[in-house]
């Protein structure tokens, strides 16, 4: 009997180990008709539009003016997120930033998205390194506004 009972709790470790890691998700801010979700927050809210900028439009964002890019409401917000992050991280890192590295816009991207979602960066990093996941198009966008307009400083 403990043999079998042995040989059925290492058949279901073996099965759980072999299974794939769950996906990491996101509060939904808006729905298909374009409602806002009332349990949104405004961080989110903004993760959501990079979310949905870079998704259905992954171009839009280069053909953009400055002037919406760089100062619009959700880059505002951006903005004053990234700056702090970046003043907390060390001088030869912020050097990469002015540099337009992409390992480290993508670095201070998902510090600035884990802080708007109310989530952890390790989380976000553990998800991408599975592939792609639910944040990759928010990574890519504000990565992508924060060199653009030098949302480091």
């Amino acid at each position: 009997m403990k043999l079998h009972v042995a040989l059925v709790m290492a058949l279901m470790a073996t099965t759980a180990a072999a299974e794939p890691s769950a996906r990491l998700t996101r509060i939904q801010d808006m729905n298909e008709q374009g409602e806002m979700n009332p349990d949104a927050t405004v961080g989110q809210t903004v993760v959501g539009y990079y979310i949905e900028l870079q998704s259905k439009h992954p171009n839009s964002l280069a053909a953009m003016n400055d002037n919406f890019t760089c100062k619009s409401g959700p880059s505002q917000i951006l903005k004053a997120i990234a700056s702090k992050h970046a003043r907390s991280l060390p001088a030869d890192l912020r050097t990469k930033f002015a540099a337009k590295d992409d390992a480290a816009l993508d670095f201070l991207a998902v510090d600035v998205i884990a802080e708007l979602d109310s989530t952890d960066a390790a989380t976000i990093w553990a998800d991408e390194a599975l592939g792609p996941g639910v944040y990759r198009p928010a990574i890519d966008s504000i990565a992508y506004t924060i060199g653009r307009c030098r949302f480091y400083r």
